[in-house]
């Protein structure tokens, strides 16, 4: 069966258990944010930490990123094959620094923004390889995902490689004294947006987003990294810990 096929008929496939899940190995880290964003809002993070390890031996970063993206879609049974009517799109790559915006614009919300930034999880910068044109590893089967469900979908999946993207693309945005950024921002459908206006309420999604960084040498100290540069840039975060239930059957003698 096509992958087409596949994503069309079985979705993503049934996920593991939460506890393999959370669990990361000493090169590789999960981060999970959970929220819930605004008609009109945004989330930007600049200085997105990425592991300082992960740069070969040509200067250039490396690693595989796995994301995935789940949000609650508003519905609306009448609309027939619109009925999804709002769609939540990430952003995850680099950029060389940030520069000031004119917020006097009816547009520029955000006071800063990037420059010379590039979303890698643009599947165009990618050779044809890693898109399981050609499967090698067995990663790139994982990569063909993100071709698949990238708009009006409540789930989307994303995997890179960034050792797949071609030589030309890599010179540009993958030198190590770039910085990395993340972005979710939404979408809604006219008829929604005029449902809000006129019943008067505000318009929101709620979404949970897992990020993984790996390390594919299974080398590099990522989980330990990353973990301190949050701390470092002062990003609120804390670890997520699985809930053990033990349960004790029969009387105490």
């Amino acid at each position: 069966m096509k992958m087409s096929e596949k994503v069309n008929q079985m979705g993503f496939g049934v996920p593991i258990k939460a506890q393999d899940i959370l669990y990361n190995s000493p090169d590789e880290i999960t981060l999970i944010l959970r929220d819930s964003l605004d008609k009109g809002s945004f989330i930007e993070m600049f200085n997105f930490p990425y592991p300082t390890s992960m740069v070969d031996e040509n200067g250039f970063f490396r690693g595989q990123i796995i994301l995935t993206l789940v949000n609650k879609t508003l519905v609306d049974e009448k609309q027939a094959g619109e009925y999804c009517q709002s769609n939540l799109d990430v952003f995850f790559g680099t950029y060389e620094t940030e520069k000031e915006r004119d917020t006097n614009k009816p547009t520029i919300i955000n006071p800063m923004g990037l420059d010379e930034n590039q979303n890698l999880l643009n599947d165009g910068i990618y050779s044809a390889s890693a898109k399981g044109i050609h499967p090698i590893t067995g990663f790139e089967r994982e990569c063909t995902l993100v071709k698949y469900g990238k708009k009006f979908h409540p789930v989307k999946k994303y995997a890179i490689d960034l050792a797949d993207m071609r030589p030309a693309e890599r010179d540009k945005w993958l030198p190590s004294n770039r910085k990395w950024y993340l972005k979710i921002e939404g979408l809604f459908r006219d008829f929604i947006e005029k449902d809000a206006l006129k019943r008067d309420y505000q318009l929101s999604q709620e979404f949970c987003m897992i990020l993984t960084i790996r390390d594919p040498l299974g080398t590099a100290p990522v989980y330990d990294e990353v973990t301190q540069q949050l701390t470092n840039e002062n990003f609120v975060h804390h670890d997520v810990r699985v809930r053990n239930i033990i349960r004790l059957e029969g009387a105490a003698s």
